[in-house]
């Protein structure tokens, strides 16, 4: 809601142009007809794939009439108000209206942008809604004991080299593979395990129409503003290659001809990119934090839950990052581009501790700039670094809209 004593959204409305397109960064989209790409075809795959096509048949009337997730969305860590209200309740038994309204918020309705939750029998499953109370406050705990899931994918390495190498493995296995090995590095900011032995030809050799096709204005300014920057080369050709799929991916997603090919080839991509942020090391403490701020940027743009609470757990690496810089170095960075790594961390989906640390240091620098954070000027300084209008809007709205809270709290 807009507030005309808000001086952060008062042009918002008039100056950012409506959602011009939906293009999705994933390997499924709605109008995709199979559950995966595995050639065996058995009585589960057949009741799954009902059930998928059920799922983006609501899929379709969702994306119309929605753009994202709700802001009441499940967190990672409860909060310590979170903690003091789950024990005034601990005597309240859920029912089961109140827990199946709870589940939408935390399984996504819209199957084509979270293909891997196509193995859940529905989202009104009974099993779900009789969670007692305390076995639900786990299930939104990080699960610390991750190291035997490594061991698992480390025996999986094995196994595959033994057998001849990825092509013998089930795409959707791979895939799965991938993610687990992605989400569980990001917790602790380590090296990923897998060898990126997976990743595809190239986007623009596979594509070479797109040389000739049109780019929109906003993703032609994408990552043009790290071009000038000084830093490590793998960090900027990784920055490069991040802005350049984004280009591509609006070309691809617009397509009427997409094939299995094309979806499977954007996945692997998104995530390889993913690898080489993870994989970077030996920045200095500047790099890093740019680094750590564009993959938060490839998580923000997945419109799925458990892209989002990942995000959350990059912007605390993030968070620490700015914090162990010297004040010194601070001074010497440049301006816009800080602006933009903690604009990044505010527009945060979730309300945690550290989306309000990087709330009030964004609304601390863009007064000291004398920035209108809700002119078309601001936004377009974001897409200069990495940020895509069509994809993040509600991200920006929210964001100002929290800042507003923030002074009225003030």
């Amino acid at each position: 809601m807009e507030d005309a004593s808000c001086p952060f959204v008062h042009h918002a409305g008039n100056n950012f142009p409506e959602k011009a397109s939906s293009f999705l960064f994933v390997n499924k989209n709605a109008l995709s007809g199979k559950l995966t790409r595995s050639d065996t075809i058995d009585e589960k795959v057949n009741i799954l794939s009902h059930v998928q096509q059920r799922r983006r048949q609501r899929a379709e009337k969702v994306i119309k009439s929605t753009l994202g997730w709700e802001k009441s969305g499940l967190s990672v860590i409860a909060t310590s108000k979170e903690q003091t209200a789950s024990k005034s309740n601990a005597q309240h038994v859920p029912t089961v209206q109140k827990s199946t309204k709870d589940l939408l918020r935390i399984y996504p309705m819209d199957n084509a942008t979270d293909p891997f939750h196509s193995t859940i029998v529905g989202t009104e499953a009974q099993m779900w809604t009789k969670i007692p109370t305390r076995c639900a406050s786990i299930l939104k705990t990080v699960n610390h004991g991750r190291e035997a899931s490594r061991i698992h994918l480390q025996a999986m390495i094995e196994l595959v080299k033994s057998i001849g190498g990825w092509h013998k493995i089930d795409a959707y296995v791979l895939e799965s593979m991938i993610l687990v090995d992605k989400f569980s590095a990001m917790i602790d900011m380590t090296h990923p395990i897998l060898p990126m032995t997976w990743v595809p030809e190239p986007l623009i050799q596979y594509n070479p129409e797109y040389q000739h096709s049109e780019t929109a204005d906003n993703l032609r300014r994408l990552g043009g503003n790290f071009v000038p920057m000084t830093v490590y080369y793998e960090l900027a050709k990784t920055l490069q290659d991040i802005a350049d799929f984004c280009r591509i991916a609006q070309w691809i997603w617009s397509r009427q001809d997409v094939s299995s090919k094309d979806e499977s080839d954007m996945f692997l991509h998104l995530q390889s990119l993913n690898y080489r942020l993870l994989l970077l090391d030996k920045l200095s403490s500047t790099e890093n934090c740019i680094r750590l701020a564009a993959l938060v940027f490839l998580q923000n743009i997945i419109h799925y839950q458990g892209a989002q609470l990942s995000a959350i757990l990059v912007i605390r690496h993030l968070k620490n990052a700015l914090s162990e810089v010297s004040p010194h170095i601070q001074h010497s960075w440049d301006d816009e581009c800080m602006l933009w790594i903690l604009c990044t961390g505010a527009m945060a989906t979730e309300a945690t501790d550290e989306r309000e640390w990087f709330l009030a240091r964004t609304a601390y620098m863009s007064k000291n700039l004398s920035v209108d954070l809700g002119g078309l000027a601001f936004r377009e300084l974001l897409e200069g670094y990495l940020f895509i209008w069509e994809k993040q809007d509600y991200q920006l709205s929210a964001m100002l809209e929290n800042l507003c809270f923030a002074m009225d709290d003030a």
